[in-house]
């Protein structure tokens, strides 16, 4: 793939993306207003990282699936207030505390920097607002644990903004990781790769090699996304030790030092019972060609999803099934390919099923019932810990790092 933007591609796309399917679920929920209280209209609060804080009020229909995504794309349409950019430098700090002091916020969308985002997670926590963060959660387990803590404690929702946990192609995943006859038996191996080769100025100019900003470099922006389907699919089981490498590194001119640009790891598993544990392994790469692809191998077969992050353009989200037989016959010998292409009815973007509506239905549908699921943060925890001690073992040589039980 070619790009010829200088705007970083993932970044870019996800913009677009977010921002058509506001306007598409806009209209398609438009006539389906109802008399709401707009007293009670939840509010958002977008932090960018361009330094600017973003206040929303969202009309009664968009509750359920626009809270944080409007900041991309200013609102034009007479029911939806604009947006106003206040920026948290030269005054604007003072501004964000005093829109997260305003009983008519209920929730807030932190896409900031990773450097700067759990001090405001934790003071819109502490102003009782629903916190939804972009990922990696924080630079360190201890950051991760002081925002889910004041999450906890103040009784509202935190969420990360990983949104491929939501599609509904998940479900249909689940169903194949048996050992029934469509299924691909016990696992035995999980690989993924996560990549984009990044445009001319990136590696200059993007804060994502910044290490004041983004200190994990791709291992927090791509390589998050491998660790956490992973965890999905051999959970409950939990990983034991972990080991990583950064293969090469690369620093902005206003970086203190330097970030992974490309990041090899292995995540162990324990086996069931007495069997021997499980290797799964992950690469994320800003100097790779496009790739998102999963493999999970298992006794009976094995399941390929060759766009797990971002669902290639259509209206169903889809993976594959592969049962190869090996048939022999004296000296005739043949393998047959035996694949089923197993779909699901889901857009890949700007659609009310697209797996970024989803999840701000999701976020919205708990903060708006006043019951926070503690499963979101238990997850974000999970993989933020996997991905610390990754750094920890890249540092010391790729030496094995045991991870506490």
């Amino acid at each position: 793939m070619r790009v010829h933007s200088r705007t970083p591609p993932l970044c870019r796309f996800r913009a677009i993306v977010l921002g058509v399917c506001v306007f598409i679920i806009f209209m398609w929920l438009r006539k389906r207003r109802s008399a709401t209280d707009p007293s009670r209209l939840p509010t958002t609060v977008a932090q960018g990282a361009g330094g600017r804080t973003y206040l929303h009020r969202a009309p009664p229909p968009l509750t359920p699936s626009l809270l944080g995504a409007l900041p991309f794309f200013p609102s034009r349409h007479p029911r939806v207030s604009p947006w106003h950019g206040l920026p948290l430098r030269d005054g604007g700090r003072a501004r964000a505390t005093a829109l997260l002091a305003r009983d008519d916020v209920d929730a807030v969308y932190l896409p900031l920097p990773t450097g700067a985002r759990a001090e405001w997670a934790i003071r819109a926590a502490e102003a009782g607002k629903h916190v939804l963060v972009e990922k990696p959660c924080g630079t360190s387990v201890t950051e991760v644990e002081a925002i889910v803590a004041a999450c906890r404690q103040a009784g509202v929702q935190f969420m990360d903004g990983v949104m491929f946990l939501h599609s509904g192609r998940l479900d249909a995943i689940r169903g194949r990781l048996t050992d029934g006859a469509d299924g691909v038996g016990t696992i035995r191996r999980i690989a993924s790769q996560f990549s984009f080769r990044a445009p001319e100025g990136f590696l200059t100019s993007d804060i994502r090699v910044r290490s004041d900003l983004e200190p994990l470099g791709c291992l927090g922006d791509l390589g998050w996304y491998s660790i956490a389907f992973t965890l999905w699919a051999l959970a409950p089981r939990a990983p034991v030790a972990v080991t990583g490498r950064v293969v090469a590194a690369a620093a902005a001119p206003q970086s203190p030092r330097p970030v992974p640009v490309e990041f090899a790891g292995e995540i162990l598993f324990p086996g069931a019972g007495t069997e021997s544990p499980i290797a799964t392994s992950f690469f994320c790469s800003f100097l790779v060609a496009h790739q998102q692809w999963a493999h999970i191998s298992g006794t009976r077969g094995s399941l390929r999803i060759d766009d797990f992050v971002l669902p290639y353009c259509g209206d169903t989200a889809s993976f594959t099934v592969s049962h190869p037989d090996f048939l022999l016959d004296g000296c005739d010998f043949r393998m047959e390919r035996h694949e089923e292409v197993v779909t699901v009815a889901e857009h890949s973007h700007s659609h009310a099923s697209a797996q970024e509506a989803r999840m701000f239905r999701d976020f919205s549908a708990l903060a708006l019932s006043g019951q926070p699921d503690p499963r979101w943060p238990e997850i974000s925890l999970a993989v933020q810990r996997v991905m610390m001690a990754c750094v920890e073992s890249a540092a010391a040589g790729g030496r094995e790092i045991p991870l506490p039980a």
